[in-house]
């Protein structure tokens, strides 16, 4: 047996109002045979069944209320008649609005259209809906015609989603911080579009959220439409799949959808594409009041449209911390009962029911369209079978488990053709009352004064920022839009972000103080040439101390500065630098100075010895540059080469320095003989021959006279002299002395400092 579903359901709710709860106080369907508009109102006490005036039996409708809950207008979409010939907008009354036949016939998509009150305006309503798998919006104004309200004419069936771009069965309206988001999912591309209805209108540029994990046919809804559902409190959505269950999160500033996750796989294993027999699909989701529940329905369908297991509503505790421990969660609440269904004239055969759409109420229960029909009256239907089309209740679903309180058939339409116990169903399997819900705009955000923090980031080359994890929608002065930011530098750094949908601005005064880098140099050893150089950024504010030490914890200098510090005439070794701030930054570094290589200078002849007023040729190896010292008898006091003509013995040092700057002495000792081939003759002949015509001091050379005598036999001095070139002639006053013999007393100094005196006898020969 086939069933033909040409029932639907309308549920327009929406379970956080910010202005009035009444817009979605009645929820229109109509059952198979009945050719009455039926709607579960919520004005009633006890919640019941009532009939609005417009019939519902030829396509999808929503019903509009007033804020008190009155019905405002009804939304009727056509799908068996030629695009246009039909009214499609209804006063309360009946009556058809003013130019309100929409694109609407058999390239209408089986969902509901979607309502959206403009935002800052109470008379205006945008009619969101489907055709050929693109979307539509046509603008009402209940302001006009004298208040019985009519179509905007040049904002009718706008395109707005490209015809073939979507899968409106999955669409949703959800408050954003500023008007209204409208969610549906992509039919080419597998992700979600959303669209921003604010006061200026709806703003066609589309946020896309690349979210989805199935393949992108298995939201199509291949045996009857899935759902997407939105939390209460309009934080997360939540969809069903050809194989499965999948949650996300919803940015209410940006419109976009993130951290999908997979709930359940439990739905059809064989690709969507292979086949349409022996699935076991997810039918609709919804969430429970505080959001910490989500509830299922779960069908296995023979691919025919024919049930062949009763349909089951599970719940899932999404207050569990891992999705693991979501899925595992999965709790059976409630297995559908079975209806008694005609075989030919007889009413006698039992069919198992699938589950159907479920909707949460604005009195916080769940109401569960049980999927049945039934060709007997409900007082001829035993216990423990469905009375036909009917609502199953969730009353409390916060609660787990079996607290949750699951009620079957709680409310019963029936009675609705008295001739014939006809055929009555709602949604069951294959109806396709996409649930359509009124969302009311919020105020516009508040502007909120937000934090102002000091960080300060010790001896860091950055510091990274963080806006507040309840946020989102981030923006910082220089445009980056991640929660987080990386900052380089000292200064004062905002981030605007919504949080709660209030607009907040944080502050941050950053104190970046960066750790110096030490430089240290080497050092010769004994030189104490090291230095070690702590050099801050040119841009850096921050005083810092500095408090040299050595090895042993002896501070050698404490010095505050901005500009970094250096230390001086360092010998090789470790030294430590402590750091602090006036902000409480403190640190310690430590650097070393190590060892260059020392040079090695030998200089040569090592130890020698030459005659007084003679020079030598020395000579140095080992290193690049030399200074001689003393450098009074060099020829030069920097050649590898000099000369050396020292006068008196002496002990010369050499300086080499190396191409690193290392120095060595050498050394080498001159010593000087100060022996003089002195000679003083015995005898002269002063006759002018020019042989031996003056007696003198032979070898005279660096000796100095310090007296030359000459006295006669009677003791009398006839010749003195200082002068070592002078000599005597034989004569005294001129005139020549006698033959005979003489007496001589020379007293030379030597170089040394020694006095050597000569005495002796000569004899003069004539």
């Amino acid at each position: 047996m086939t069933r033909k579903f040409l029932g639907y359901l309308l549920f327009i709710l929406s379970p956080m109002f910010l202005r009035a709860q009444g817009e979605n106080n009645i929820w229109t369907f109509s059952p198979e045979g009945g050719n009455s508009n039926l709607a579960l109102n919520f004005n009633l006490n006890p919640v019941g069944i009532s009939v609005v005036p417009v019939s519902s039996a030829v396509g999808y409708s929503s019903a509009v209320c007033f804020p008190n809950g009155a019905l405002r207008f009804v939304v009727r979409m056509t799908t068996n008649s030629p695009s246009g010939t039909l009214m499609n907008l209804f006063r309360p009354d009946g009556t058809p609005i003013s130019n309100s036949n929409l694109l609407t016939g058999m390239q209408t998509d089986g969902c509901m259209p979607v309502v959206i009150p403009r935002p800052g305006n109470n008379n205006q309503y945008y009619i969101i809906y489907s055709y050929s798998n693109g979307l539509l919006y046509t603008l009402l104004d209940m302001s006009l015609n004298g208040g019985l309200g009519a179509v905007v004419s040049n904002e009718k069936n706008i395109v707005f989603a490209p015809y073939g771009s979507v899968i409106a069965e999955k669409m949703t309206a959800l408050q954003g911080c500023n008007g209204i988001w409208l969610v549906v999912h992509g039919r080419t591309t597998n992700g979600y579009y959303s669209y921003h209805v604010t006061a200026s209108g709806i703003d066609t540029s589309s946020v896309f959220s690349p979210v989805s994990n199935f393949p992108l046919p298995d939201y199509y809804g291949i045996v009857y439409p899935d759902f997407l559902k939105v939390s209460p409190d309009g934080n997360h959505l939540a969809t069903t799949s050809w194989k499965g269950i999948e949650m996300y999160d919803f940015e209410k500033c940006s419109g976009k959808l993130k951290n999908a996750r997979v709930l359940d796989t439990t739905g059809n294993v064989l690709p969507s594409n292979q086949s349409l027999f022996n699935n076991y699909t997810f039918r609709d989701i919804c969430f429970s009041p505080d959001g910490t529940r989500l509830y299922a329905t779960q069908n296995h369908m023979d691919g025919s449209t024919e049930p062949v297991m009763a349909g089951e509503l599970y719940q899932y505790d999404l207050s569990l911390p891992t999705i693991q421990a979501i899925t595992n969660s999965k709790t059976l609440i409630l297995t559908n009962y079975p209806s008694i269904t005609p075989i030919g004239s007889v009413c006698a055969f039992t069919t198992p029911n699938p589950l159907g759409e479920m909707k949460l109420g604005p009195d916080g229960k769940i109401y569960v369209d049980n999927g049945s029909f039934t060709c007997k009256y409900p007082v001829n239907v035993p216990p423990g079978f469905n009375p036909g089309a009917a609502f199953h209740t969730i009353n409390q679903p916060n609660l787990l488990g079996p607290a949750c309180q699951p009620q079957y058939n709680t409310i019963v339409a029936n009675g609705f053709n008295n001739s014939y116990e006809k055929s009555f169903f709602v949604s069951g399997f294959s109806g396709s009352a996409i649930q359509q819900k009124i969302v009311v705009a919020p105020p516009p955000p508040d502007t909120v004064a937000g934090m102002v923090f000091y960080p300060t980031a010790c001896f860091r080359d950055s510091l990274m920022l963080f806006a507040d994890s309840l946020g989102s929608c981030y923006l910082w002065e220089d445009g980056s839009t991640e929660r987080q930011r990386q900052v380089m530098h000292s200064g004062t750094y905002f981030v605007h972000y919504f949080k709660n949908c209030n607009y907040t601005t944080d502050t941050f005064h950053v104190r970046l103080i960066r750790l110096p880098e030490l430089s240290a140099n080497q050092s010769c050893p004994g030189m104490f040439m090291g230095r070690i150089q702590a050099i801050v950024d040119s841009g850096e504010t921050s005083v810092l101390t500095y408090v040299w030490e050595t090895a042993d914890s002896s501070i050698i200098r404490e010095h505050s500065s901005t500009y970094g510090d250096t230390i001086l005439g360092l010998d090789s070794g470790s030294y430590s630098l402590h750091l602090t701030s006036a902000f409480g930054c403190d640190t310690t570094l430590s650097a070393t100075i190590t060892n260059l290589p020392k040079p090695t200078v030998v200089a040569s002849p090592r130890d020698t010895t030459i005659r007084y007023g003679d020079s030598l040729l020395v000579h140095v190896t080992g290193a690049l540059l030399y200074a001689w010292s003393p450098s009074g008898s060099l020829d030069s006091a920097n050649k590898a080469d000099p000369v050396a003509k020292p006068l008196q013995p002496t002990l010369y040092a050499v300086i080499g320095i190396a191409q690193n700057g290392c120095m060595d002495t050498g050394y080498l000792n001159v010593n000087i003989d100060y022996t003089m081939p002195d000679f003083v003759p015995n005898a002269f002949s002063p006759n002018g021959d020019g042989l031996n015509d003056v007696f003198r001091i032979a070898g005279i050379t660096y000796q100095k006279v310090a007296a030359f005598r000459i006295f006669n036999r009677f003791g009398q001095e006839v010749f003195s002299t200082v002068n070592g070139q002078m000599g005597w002639d034989g004569t005294q006053n001129g005139k020549p002395c006698d033959v005979g013999t003489y007496y001589y007393i020379i007293e030379l100094d030597y170089p040394d400092r020694k006095r050597k005196t000569y005495k002796g006898d000569l004899t003069l020969i004539r």
